[in-house]
C-alpha cells in the first residue's frame, strides 16, 4: 500500500508546481475497515479487508501543489497504518476473549460434578 501510493503521489507531482508555501495539512478522514477472522485453534485466518475511505482537505491557497499532494499521501500513510494497528488490536483481543470463554466452558465440562445432599 505504503509503495502504490507513494509511486501514485510521485507521479501526480511531477505533474504539479513546487511554486508556493508548504502545505500545513488539515484533513480529516471517515473510514470503514471490516475483516472477518476464524480461530482455528492452531491459526489464526483473517479475510481479505472491505476498507472505504473518504478525506476532505481544507484551505490551502498559496500551498505549492506538489508539495500538498506529498504531505497529503504522508498523512494519508499514517493514518491508514495506524487504522490497521488499531484493527489487529481488535481482533486478537477478541480472539484472547472467545478463547478465555471456550477454555472456561470445557474445564466446566470437564469437572467432576460435586456430590448433592439430600436431607429428608
Amino acid at each position: 500500500m505504503r509503495t502504490a501510493l507513494r509511486a501514485l503521489g510521485d507521479g501526480l507531482c511531477e505533474q504539479l508546481s513546487e511554486e508556493g508555501s508548504d502545505p500545513d495539512v488539515d484533513q480529516s478522514t471517515i473510514y470503514e475497515d471490516r475483516r472477518m477472522w476464524t480461530d482455528r485453534r492452531t491459526e489464526l485466518a483473517i479475510d481479505p479487508s472491505e476498507y472505504h475511505s473518504e478525506t476532505r482537505l481544507d484551505g490551502y491557497k498559496g500551498a505549492a501543489d506538489a508539495r500538498l499532494v506529498r504531505k497529503t499521501v504522508e498523512v494519508t500513510i499514517l493514518d491508514r497504518e495506524q487504522q490497521i494497528r488499531q484493527l489487529y488490536d481488535n481482533i486478537l483481543a477478541g480472539v484472547a476473549s472467545k478463547r478465555a470463554a471456550r477454555n472456561q466452558q470445557q474445564q466446566r465440562a470437564a469437572s467432576p460434578m460435586e456430590p448433592s445432599s439430600v436431607t429428608a
